[in-house]
């Protein structure tokens, strides 16, 4: 590799054909890559440069001021017949600088109040952002059309992050951010902090990480994880995944085909869609709704309410179930399914009367027993199970 740097004159800098770091210094440089994979920065102060990346991927950086807070603009302009790529900035020291022929650029806002909006679309590659360290608070922001895949990380502070059409990659970091991936399929974690996440159109993987998130997965067949925290997760439109994680979360499935929420660990609230939905409790003693559709209900371990609403519901149990209720067993459409825990047929169940409700318990191990609300009287037969010992 080759180590080329200018002066505080106006060079003109060229490069090898072999992979070279070039450091224009002050001065209206213009520097030509040549073949390589070449790595070429920018630093705040230098001048304003045109810098053609050439052959190979090619990587050019910008650091912006450890001050106040940086206006950086990403756009497309055309100068002399020839199109590039603009990057400016209206901070404490004005800065324009063109760019053509580079697969990668990588913006650093640094400390301060940084703002970086991005309008390119002729521009292709990768964008890397990262909006700095310290306290501020920063605004990623790329309009509809902008087809660079954006790689950005918030750092500290209450940030705001718009991603583009194509399929970005947005981490809040610390403080309370607000992410949306707009277009594309995007990645999106939120960090530390009590974060608001927008997938977007697209297939987006949502990641609440720490903190009380309210991810919203848009369009698109999405996976949303809450993880830690007493999280909102709203799957919106499309076939979608939702997993609450830790803490006690509310699980809401959208208009999909079929959704799976996943309660895991905590007392979580699962709230079934327009289709068909499969709801799993996990652990602790969950609240769970199947709307309309003929859906799947599975407490699991805890004791557990579970609603089928309308449609031909199975709910579900599995070994070490405790107690659960189901509020509104329809006889003939809804069926009892008991999974892997000894109970082969209907003649290895007890199944009681019990204050006006039907109380069906297995026999040999008589702590795990659902109550059906309001079924005193009943009859079951075989065709109101499903049995998977």
């Amino acid at each position: 590799m080759a180590n080329i740097s200018g002066n505080n004159a106006d060079n003109v800098i060229n490069g090898t054909a072999d992979d070279d770091r070039i450091v224009g210094q002050g001065g209206n440089d213009t520097i030509n890559g040549d073949a390589g994979d070449d790595f070429i920065l920018w630093r705040y102060g230098d001048g304003d440069d045109i810098i053609d990346g050439g052959d190979g991927f090619d990587t050019a950086r910008f650091d912006g001021a450890n001050g106040p807070g940086d206006n950086i603009v990403i756009e497309d302009v055309v100068v002399g017949g020839n199109t590039f790529t603009r990057v400016s900035g209206d901070g404490f020291s004005p800065f324009s600088n063109l760019v053509s022929n580079v697969e990668r650029i990588t913006v650093s806002g640094e400390a301060g109040d940084d703002t970086l909006t991005i309008t390119a679309t002729n521009a292709s590659g990768v964008l890397g952002v990262n909006m700095g360290g310290g306290d501020g608070q920063d605004i990623l922001f790329a309009g509809p059309g902008v087809g660079l895949r954006i790689v950005a990380r918030a750092g500290d502070g209450d940030d705001q992050m718009t991603g583009g059409d194509a399929n970005d990659r947005l981490l809040g970091e610390f403080g309370q951010d607000m992410l949306n991936g707009g277009a594309g399929d995007d990645f999106l974690s939120g960090g530390d902090g009590d974060d608001l996440i927008i997938g977007g159109t697209g297939n987006d993987a949502l990641d609440g990480n720490s903190g009380q998130d309210t991810i919203n997965g848009g369009a698109g067949n999405d996976l949303l994880i809450g993880n830690d925290g007493d999280d909102v997760l709203n799957g919106e439109d499309g076939n979608d995944v939702i997993h609450g994680g830790q803490g006690q979360d509310i699980l809401n499935a959208g208009d999909g085909a079929l959704d799976i929420l996943l309660g895991q660990d905590g007392d979580d609230q699962l709230n079934g869609g327009a289709e068909r939905d499969v709801l799993v409790g996990g652990q602790g003693q969950d609240v769970m709704v199947g709307g309309a559709g003929n859906d799947s209900l599975n407490g699991q371990t805890g004791d557990d309410v579970m609603t089928g609403g309308a449609g031909n519901d199975v709910f579900i149990f599995t070994p070490n179930f405790n107690h659960d209720v189901v509020t509104d067993f329809e006889d003939g459409s809804d069926r009892l399914r008991f999974f892997k825990n000894g109970v082969a047929d209907i003649t290895d169940l007890t199944i009681s009367d019990l204050n006006g409700d039907l109380l069906v318990s297995v026999t040999a191990a008589p702590q795990n027993d659902v109550l059906l609300l309001g079924q005193a009287g009943l009859t079951l037969d075989a065709g109101d199970f499903i049995f998977f010992p």
